[in-house]
This record gives C-alpha cells, sequence and structure tokens, in this order.
C-alpha cells in the first residue's frame, strides 16, 4: 500500500469545463450551482483531515441528478480530469490498484464521499480515487459506519509504517495452503486499526490474497526447489526474506507479497515441500 497523490487545486476549471460540454437545460442548471459546488469543494479540501465530519448539502434531486451526470456523462473533460489524475501518481503507485494492491493498473475510480450520497462531489479529484474495478465493486457507497471511516484514505491518511499484515504457510494434506491475518496490537496501526480492519474486511482483502497464493507458488516453486537441492533449506529462507525486503522497499511492509514472501521463508515443511 503506497500513498496516492491529490492534484493540486484549483479543480473548479475541471468542473467548468465539464459543465460547458453539457447540452441544454441541463448546461443552464449547473451553472446556476457552480457556486454551490465551489463552496463545497472548499469545504472538503479544508476536511480533508476529518472527511467523516463532512456532511451532504441540501439539493434538489433534479441538482443531485445534474451533478451526477457530470461523472456519469461521456464527455472530452471527464476523461482529461481522469488522466490527469492518473498522470499526477508516481509510476509505482499507478501500476497497482493502492486499495488491494492485487490488481494491475487501475481502469476505474472510486468515489471515496460516494456520489449517491455526495453527488457535489462528483467530479472533485480529490474525492475521486484511482482503483481497480473488483474494489469498486466490492467498496460500492461504504465509507462510514458509527462515525468511523471504513475505507482508508490514500491521498490523505498516514499509512502506518509499521508491519500489521502477516500470513503463514501451512501443509494441508500435503499441500501448501497459505492464510492471511491482521495483527490485533492497536499501536501497530497508527491510530488506523479500525479504518484498516474495516477496509481488509469491506474488500475482502485476506481471502483474496489468499486466492492469490497459488500464482505466486506457481511463479517460485521451480527456483526455490532449485536453491533448497543446491544450496539448502536455510539458504532458501534467506533469498525468501531478501525478497521481502526488497518488497517492502518499493510498496511497504504492509504489501501482502511481504507477508507472503515472510511466510515462505519461515515454513521449513513448505520448503521442504519445494
Amino acid at each position: 500500500m503506497k500513498p496516492l497523490t491529490p492534484l493540486p487545486l484549483p479543480s473548479m476549471p475541471y468542473f467548468d469545463a465539464i459543465v460547458d460540454a453539457k447540452e441544454e437545460p441541463r448546461h443552464a442548471r449547473l451553472v446556476a450551482l457552480k457556486p454551490t459546488v465551489g463552496n463545497c469543494f472548499q469545504a472538503y479540501y479544508q476536511n480533508r483531515q476529518q472527511l467523516h465530519t463532512v456532511a451532504a448539502t441540501g439539493l434538489t434531486d433534479e441538482a443531485k441528478d445534474d451533478l451526477r451526470n457530470c461523472y456519469t456523462g461521456d464527455t472530452v473533460p471527464l476523461h482529461q480530469l481522469k488522466r490527469d489524475i492518473i498522470a499526477h501518481q508516481d509510476p509505482a503507485s499507478a501500476a497497482l490498484c493502492q486499495y488491494c494492491g492485487l490488481n494491475a493498473a487501475p481502469r476505474s475510480f472510486d468515489h471515496y464521499l460516494p456520489k449517491e450520497a455526495f453527488a457535489e462531489f462528483s467530479t472533485l479529484s480529490l474525492n475521486l480515487v484511482p482503483c481497480c474495478l473488483d474494489c469498486n465493486q466490492l467498496k460500492r457507497e461504504a465509507w462510514l459506519q458509527n462515525g468511523q471511516r471504513m475505507i482508508v484514505s490514500f491521498y490523505y491518511d498516514t499509512l502506518p509504517i509499521t508491519q500489521y499484515l502477516h500470513a503463514s504457510i501451512t501443509l494441508v494434506a500435503g499441500v501448501p495452503e497459505a492464510r492471511f491475518a491482521l495483527s490485533g496490537n492497536a499501536a501497530l496501526y497508527g491510530g488506523l486499526q479500525a479504518t484498516v480492519q474495516s477496509h481488509f474486511e469491506k474488500l475482502d482483502l485476506l481471502n483474496r490474497y489468499a486466492k492469490a497464493w497459488p500464482a505466486v507458488l506457481s511463479e517460485n516453486r521451480q527456483w526455490i526447489h532449485d536453491i533448497v537441492q543446491n544450496a539448502g533449506v536455510a539458504q532458501a529462507g534467506t533469498m525468501l526474506t531478501q525478497r521481502a525486503t526488497e518488497l517492502a522497499q518499493a510498496w511497504s511492509l504492509n504489501f501482502w507479497k511481504v507477508a507472503l514472501y515472510q511466510a515462505m521463508a519461515a515454513s521449513q515443511p513448505f520448503l521442504q515441500f519445494c
């Protein structure tokens, strides 16, 4: 998991361009909404470190529909906004969906504050998080429960630098099986324990990581086997640990493959299986 970089303000030029691409009478209605939308954008930015305090603006159903259409309607300025958000990320952050760390090259955008409840933020760049389709579909409208944010904000949360994601590998009927778990130590989460845990639960990450394990085994089994045969189990464990360290430096200690390579290195039954 790596932080994402929000586009710098101002965001209104994107909204203005999208509005100008609309036909009448929607165009006129959206022009009348510009002052309200501008105030909403400012309120979002001012409360970016405490988004749970942001309240939806009182808008008519027609106004909400018009504002959502700014995102759902296919326009050249909207495509430009999406391209600019992706281009603003460093290559590593743009290479994977940071919501899960599983799927490559995010091709959808999550509305962190859902556009159904917060139509005014439908085209706010700060509210558009590049992510994979799987995560977008799993998250849907979720973001707040009992006043607590359910999803990590990769734009504005300070991500924990200590490791809270771990894996273990056991042999079940002679076949290696990987399991993932989150630590119960609140001190490891930098104040984000509840948000991180609900993020993992809502996006089904522990199960998704376990399902991705066979592909990692297939990619690595032959070279692990060769090292075990030629240099021994201890050397294979050392090399797997080194691989985990390299991935942690590139992605973070809580990248799922870091935990997986650590688990492979620590499991003598697995290494002997290879």
